[in-house]
């Protein structure tokens, strides 16, 4: 039987190139814009490094075009850089039977610090502390959030949370501390969930489109994985400030322990809720729920009871919960 290598060789350069425009309509999509890795490290991975590159360069091109016609901010186009590092990194540590769980660490704690130091240099002027200078560079929109509050006060006058956050507007250091709060704190849970839900998706891909190919690590291993039982020390360590704080008050606690505390809890709850997320999956598997219903149960829980489920990945260390319900079945 003879087969058309030219058009093998046109279709393998489509995918490629249609892979390339999907990420870059995820990374405009504001909901699904943590899928902007995917179709790039997916090409990378299953056509081969070459057109992984040739798959970045279509989603980097289309954005830069976009952007010389005003469509889109400009710093979309940093986010697509980062995404496409990411991409690479990411597909070589699961290429090279890396443990994912490495990677995604060693990636997650370079690009918070990349974050950070970002953010530090964006901001900070040299005759000025850094407070100082936060307070300087969100002034304009906060005077622009102000006048939109006002416009809304009038159409909503009862409406308790516009006043609340409009005082928030008025007290710019307290906006500023906030803001700190958010970068330090809350960047980590984004961070190291956008990092996990790509490497997740790239190993199910793998799994499915390549089955001859045998590797040591699948999606089931993120799913399976369990910390390490002296991580719990660490929690309790992260929890300390917090505890402190609500006994004695702020002035005893200073406002750094907080945030280096708040910060390990992000850090650790996120792999904590993985983890509970794989054992509360196992538990729909022991109860036998499939298809639309299962998929109802775990799009609600993970969207109402994330912190229940952190918990449940924390309480694993204490109680087997994989192995319990694997003796119950038996």
């Amino acid at each position: 039987m003879n087969v058309d290598t030219s058009q093998l060789d046109t279709n393998t350069y489509k995918r490629p190139f249609l892979l390339g425009f999907v990420s870059a309509l995820l990374s405009v999509s504001f909901f699904v814009s943590v899928f902007t890795p995917f179709p790039i490290g997916l090409s990378s991975l299953i056509y081969g490094r070459g057109k992984g590159v040739l798959t970045a360069c279509v989603a980097l091109i289309s954005l830069v075009i976009l952007t010389s016609f005003n469509i889109i901010d400009p710093t979309l186009i940093a986010f697509m850089a980062v995404s496409i590092v990411i991409a690479f990194i990411l597909t070589e540590v699961l290429r090279l039977n890396i443990n994912p769980l490495r990677g995604i660490v060693s990636v997650g704690i370079a690009l918070y610090f990349l974050l950070v130091s970002s953010s530090y240099f964006v901001v900070k002027k040299e005759t000025l502390s850094f407070e100082k200078s936060l307070i300087n560079f969100v002034e304009p929109q906060r005077k622009n959030l102000l006048e939109m509050f006002d416009k809304t006060k009038k159409n909503n006058p009862n409406n308790k949370e516009i006043f609340e956050v409009e005082a928030l507007l008025g007290q710019p250091k307290k906006l500023v501390g906030l803001i700190i709060e958010a970068v330090v704190v809350y960047a980590p849970i984004f961070i190291f969930t956008f990092l996990w839900i790509n490497t997740f998706l790239w190993l199910k891909s793998r799994r499915l489109m390549q089955r001859n190919n045998s590797t040591q690590y699948d999606d089931q291993y993120l799913l399976d994985y369990k910390l390490p039982e002296q991580f719990v020390w660490l929690v309790i360590l992260s929890l300390t400030p917090m505890v402190l704080d609500y006994l004695f008050g702020a002035s005893l606690i200073p406002q750094w322990s907080l945030l280096l505390g708040g910060l390990g809890l992000s850090v650790l709850g996120v792999f904590y809720f993985f983890q509970g997320f794989g054992i509360y999956l196992a538990f729909l598997d022991y109860l036998r729920l499939t298809g639309i219903i299962r998929s109802i149960m775990v799009v609600i829980t993970v969207l109402s009871a994330p912190q229940i489920l952190a918990v449940l990945g924390v309480a694993d260390v204490f109680v087997n919960f994989k192995k319990l319900m694997t003796k119950r079945k038996d």
